[in-house]
């Protein structure tokens, strides 16, 4: 027999074995998911439609062109009266197929752009592009943060003392973990799948975040006082 026709014979073994496995995997997942949200009191998006949108309105770190942005594995619910989501979300630029666990927070209006990246990361999610990094007047929190802001003015606002200081909290400075404002959302990005354990700590921490962004800084973008 020629080698060629034991090299498809190989592969489709593999295949074979492979397809069963993943299948499996992807079914424990799954259920994993389904009880989370069931026991957090959330919802699971099902809606294709749904999902395409948030892809294609999401953040783009990259800041270059991307293409076949997607998402999936999207729940919604509550936390601490806010509205909240977790989800994957991808795309492809060449010679890259990148893929985020995005956990985020609805905040009452847009704000500028920020991005915090911990130093010392292998591979940073933000690439800036056009936009500058921002020292600030804490050397402590600029060796700890890489700060980009498309409003410096916004970025010395929002990173007043209190907030630098629970930004430099152990739970706070997570290596691969990347901290984001864009539009109304408050969110956080890390490389890979769902990992449902780092949902909770990272709600916690934008929670948090978002408690200690000055109501007059809110209200110059438009929000109400708060009650």
């Amino acid at each position: 027999m020629e080698p060629a026709v034991w090299i498809v014979i190989g592969v489709v073994v593999v295949v074979a074995v492979l397809i069963p496995i993943a299948v499996k995997q992807l079914r424990k997942a799954n259920a994993q998911i389904d009880s989370w949200v069931q026991e957090h009191g959330w919802e699971r998006v099902t809606d294709q439609q749904t999902e395409d949108t948030l892809a294609r309105t999401w953040f783009n770190p990259a800041n270059r062109q991307i293409s076949r942005p997607w998402t999936m594995q999207v729940l919604r619910g509550r936390w601490e009266d806010r509205n909240a989501m977790s989800f994957m979300y991808g795309y492809k630029v060449p010679n890259d197929d990148p893929q985020f666990h995005v956990v985020a927070i609805t905040l009452p209006v847009k704000l500028p752009m920020v991005a915090l990246a911990p130093r010392g990361g292998a591979t940073r999610i933000y690439a800036p592009g056009p936009v500058p990094e921002i020292d600030l007047e804490s050397a402590e929190f600029n060796r700890a943060w890489h700060v980009h802001g498309s409003d410096h003015r916004f970025v010395s606002d929002f990173l007043h003392p209190r907030l630098m200081a629970r930004l430099l909290q152990d739970d706070a400075v997570v290596k691969g973990r990347e901290l984001f404002i864009s539009g109304n959302q408050l969110f956080t990005m890390r490389r890979g799948r769902t990992e449902l354990d780092r949902i909770e700590p990272s709600l916690r921490l934008l929670a948090e975040v978002a408690a200690l962004i000055p109501e007059h800084v809110l209200r110059s973008y438009g929000a109400a006082r708060r009650a």
